[in-house]
């Protein structure tokens, strides 16, 4: 279970979203468009806003019931990723994994992931 405040998890996305129509080359509403959000559309209509995209999500996605495990649960952990400029959430990680720890080059994970959403 990774742990990080709901606000923050929303903030999050939206950057993720503005980079991934940058690097993708799409607009708002291509990806509302787009099948995977059938759904979406279906509940709050056809045209792109931000207000509804933001609901969906998190009636879905970031729906803090899906999203909160107790760490009391068998073979459950519970990481904090609140902050992402400290290497917190990977040496917990790393800790309940056993391994040793390594530097993790952040901006190159990132980078990964942009290159993913240049395929879309």
């Amino acid at each position: 279970n990774v742990k990080v405040d709901h606000v923050e998890l929303i903030e999050r996305f939206w950057k993720r979203h503005e980079k991934m129509k940058e690097e993708a080359g799409f607009t708002d509403q291509q990806y509302w468009d787009y099948h995977e959000m059938d759904e979406a559309r279906a509940e709050y209509g056809p045209v792109f806003s931000k207000e509804n995209m933001t609901k969906f999500m998190e009636k879905t996605v970031y729906n803090p019931r899906l999203i909160n495990i107790p760490p009391s649960e068998p073979d459950c952990f519970e990481i904090d990723n609140s902050d992402t400029k400290s290497n917190t959430a990977f040496e917990q990680l790393n800790a309940i994994a056993g391994l040793p720890w390594k530097t993790v080059d952040t901006d190159a994970i990132a980078q990964i992931n942009y290159e993913r959403y240049k395929n879309m």
